[in-house]
């Protein structure tokens, strides 16, 4: 079975697919488009000679030897120039991807679109793909067994594409989403900064130039992600730990009341949502409340706001306070409700 990452790789390649696949693990990649599209080509890369064999073996296995070469060799040399239109390169560092464009350039003529997916320093990648005329179209950041992935789909354009600092870090179209694995990938990083710092910081010798890289980086990353604090991250971070379909089905868990787009500074736990609590969260300037028992259970007919009910929700939308619900989904997890 084919990986999640590498099946949403598979997925921006165009037809008429006549790829190159570098480093190709096995050729799972190249046999999975081939199967998928009965008139799809491809080139199955190889460095190493134990890969090279499994690779072959499995496009045997697959009866696609007419359509898929396993070749084996450095990079892009597995390449002849304008013989593919596409290149995909995954599970590498970000300066193995950037090295191996970078000495294979001249098998780039032709080559349309590159499919990139660097284990680290994904701004290395971006910004060779910028210098070299190559702008990005697409982005996309995935969690798979416990690793974060990003994915740069980058087209040749016929000029140098402008791109931000911030952009290069971040990747332009992630930034832009800013959704719950790219908090998460920030935060492990600015962690993992911040250890780094303190290291250099009690060094005999104070390298004052990377502690300023370092801080600023760090600045930048706590800025983009205080600024991505939305209701939705932040469900989407509950969910991971509360999947709403643990519920039962006469239950009513999830939004209750709000919007998914609203960044959240302050955030309320409650086990009801009653009036006294709606007045502590507007004291209190929450811009979000999590509840355990559903504010909304049965089907609501009409809002009365002379009625109890009717009256919290009225302070809860004039006060652009979310509410979020979790109930039997959070009594069937370790350590919540029961």
């Amino acid at each position: 079975m084919l990986s999640k990452r590498l099946e949403k790789i598979a997925k921006y390649l165009v037809k008429p697919i006549k790829f190159a696949d570098i480093g190709s693990d096995h050729a799972y990649l190249p046999c999975y488009v081939c199967l998928q599209d009965a008139t799809a080509i491809a080139i199955a890369g190889e460095i190493n000679q134990g890969p090279y064999l499994r690779a072959i073996e499995t496009v045997t296995t697959n009866q696609l030897e007419n359509r898929i070469h396993v070749r084996k060799g450095n990079g892009l040399e597995v390449v002849n120039e304008g013989e593919v239109s596409q290149i995909t390169i995954a599970g590498m560092g970000g300066k193995l991807i950037k090295n191996i464009l970078e000495e294979g350039k001249s098998k780039l003529t032709g080559v349309k679109r590159l499919i990139l997916q660097p284990n680290l320093d994904a701004d290395i990648v971006r910004k060779w793909l910028y210098q070299h005329r190559y702008a990005l179209i697409a982005e996309e950041i995935i969690e798979e067994d416990g690793y974060i992935y990003e994915i740069l789909v980058a087209e040749q354009v016929h000029f140098t594409p402008r791109i931000t600092e911030k952009e290069l870090m971040f990747g332009p179209f992630l930034l832009n989403e800013n959704n719950s694995i790219f908090q998460e990938k920030w935060w492990r990083e600015r962690d993992k900064k911040e250890i780094l710092l303190n290291e250099m910081r009690k060094a005999t010798h104070t390298p004052n130039e990377k502690i300023q890289q370092f801080t600023k980086e760090i600045r930048l990353i706590e800025e983009v992600v205080d600024d991505g604090t939305t209701v939705k991250a932040i469900i989407q971070l509950f969910e991971k730990w509360v999947p709403k379909d643990y519920a039962e089905s006469w239950d009513n868990v999830g939004l209750q009341v709000g919007d998914l787009e609203q960044s959240v500074q302050n955030l309320l736990i409650t086990l009801d949502v009653t009036d006294e609590i709606v007045e502590e969260a507007i004291e209190h300037q929450v811009q979000l409340i999590i509840a355990h028992h559903p504010l909304l259970f049965k089907g609501l007919k009409q809002i009365d706001v002379n009625d109890s009910k009717g009256r919290i929700i009225q302070k809860l939308l004039k006060n652009n306070i979310s509410v979020y619900a979790a109930h039997t989904n959070l009594d069937m997890v370790n350590g919540g409700g029961k």
